[in-house]
């Protein structure tokens, strides 16, 4: 890759850090998930019953299983100590505004799927490239990669890309330069299809 400007540098160096942040917030629903069904699902034998779901009771011990790692993450997240004691309130506050997700939501889907919210229909929640909770976390988060670049960065980032005499730095938005940023930290070329949209 040819020496990039430090507009560049600087959101690669940002990317790769929204791209790990996305990853630990994948790891940390699932452990929510799996905290729950330790919790509330687990029978007698050891063995996992999703049909528990059935019951509102082990919904709620299974939803507060959750919370409680999305409480003791949005604490981490937010710098504060461990064992700083949050009301249910902030709990779900925390919760919301760190991994996207609301009690409500999770109780409504446990009621209607019971039996079948399971760990594949998580799974499922949380990856929908369409409205999945990380593709909603990478939305909400993206700008924080790209939030220094100014028109002025686009000339030198874009000839830098090998875009001199392709692309018109000029007529060309800064939203658009960002996708060729994207495109091109993603495999060191912009695909001519790009610059034909």
């Amino acid at each position: 890759m040819p020496d990039m400007p430090e507009a560049y540098n600087t959101f690669d160096r940002k990317s790769a850090g929204l791209e790990r942040t996305v990853a630990t917030l994948q790891v940390e629903h699932i452990k929510a998930f799996l905290n729950g069904a330790e919790t509330a699902l687990k029978g007698g034998d050891g063995l996992v019953d999703y049909t528990k779901l059935g019951d509102e009771g082990t919904r709620l011990a299974f939803l507060n299983a959750m919370q409680a790692v999305y409480g003791a993450g949005a604490r981490r997240w937010l710098g504060l100590a461990p064992d700083a004691h949050w009301s249910d309130i902030q709990t779900v506050m925390g919760a919301s505004g760190v991994y996207g997700i609301q009690n409500d939501q999770l109780l409504k889907l446990m009621q209607q799927q019971e039996a079948r919210f399971t760990l594949d229909l998580f799974h499922g929640m949380l990856s929908d490239p369409n409205n999945g909770l990380l593709a909603r976390s990478r939305a909400s988060l993206g700008p924080t990669a790209y939030s220094h670049m100014t028109d002025a960065d686009k000339a030198p980032v874009m000839a830098a890309m090998g875009l001199a005499g392709r692309a018109d730095p000029a007529s060309t938005p800064l939203e658009r330069v960002i996708q060729y940023m994207t495109a091109y930290r993603a495999s060191g070329v912009i695909p001519p299809r790009m610059l034909e949209e």
